[in-house]
């Protein structure tokens, strides 16, 4: 469909949609296992977006393409591509553009047990996410979904300070996000959360705490949603119940 899609788009000159289809027909590549397809269809993409001019398509294309590299498992790459869309994204003044790639970053960093690094990304990316926060007061839509990203990197930050067992820190960034999650009746983040909040707990040593949090957590898990957040939870009352002796 993104082949017949993409020649059709080319007949009309439709340079935007060709654009578009190079995107599907990248992706599909991608998930296929097919890369060298993948990338010159992403390539092409990028080279377009940068004829048009179109500085937001370019940031996007190349931070499509910098997740194709971290899913691979190449940091390097994904972390220059990332770090390209962050310079060309501050050059523009694009705010979400900024705390987004503050946050990938902080991503890849934090995959490869460079917690500090990742601290410090996630930590510049909730300043850009406050910004829009606070400059989409009056738009609903737009705040109800740059609080819920301004969440996410609190939930990260909270991961990066447990893994370093500053759990104090944790618990406060985890709470945080609980709020805008509550707020937002976002099922999924609550569960998430409350996970994570149950981990705290545990290395807290309150037991019977960290049990309730991540059977909370479990219990409004989406069945549909991102599977190793529901691992993290099964690992982590393991862990609890084996310390409870149960």
């Amino acid at each position: 469909m993104h082949e017949e899609g993409l020649a059709i788009r080319r007949e009309l000159g439709d340079r935007l949609g060709i654009a578009y289809a190079l995107l599907g027909l990248g992706n599909a590549a991608n998930a296929q296992g097919d890369f060298a397809e993948a990338d010159a269809r992403m390539e092409e993409r990028l080279a377009l977006e940068r004829e048009l001019a179109n500085g937001e398509g370019v940031v996007h294309a190349l931070n499509d393409i910098g997740w194709m590299d971290y899913g691979r498992g190449d940091y390097a790459r994904a972390a220059a591509r990332f770090e390209k869309a962050l310079a060309l994204s501050r050059q523009m003044g694009y705010v979400w553009g900024v705390g987004s790639l503050f946050d990938n970053l902080g991503q890849v960093a934090s995959a490869q047990g460079k917690y500090d690094q990742a601290g410090a990304y996630f930590e510049n990316s909730l300043l850009f996410y406050q910004q829009l926060v606070d400059e989409a007061q009056t738009v609903l839509p737009e705040i109800t979904a740059h609080r819920r990203e301004w969440a996410v990197v609190y939930v990260r930050l909270g991961q990066v300070w447990c893994l370093q067992e500053r759990l104090v820190d944790a618990r406060a960034h985890f709470e945080a996000a609980l709020s805008v999650f509550r707020d937002g009746n976002d099922e999924r983040g609550l569960g998430w959360v409350a996970s994570w909040l149950g981990c705290v707990s545990y290395r807290l040593g309150d037991l019977e705490e960290a049990q309730a949090l991540i059977e909370q957590g479990l219990a409004i898990h989406d069945p549909d949603g991102y599977w190793p957040e529901l691992a993290f939870a099964l690992i982590s009352l393991g862990d609890v119940t084996r310390a409870q002796g149960i």
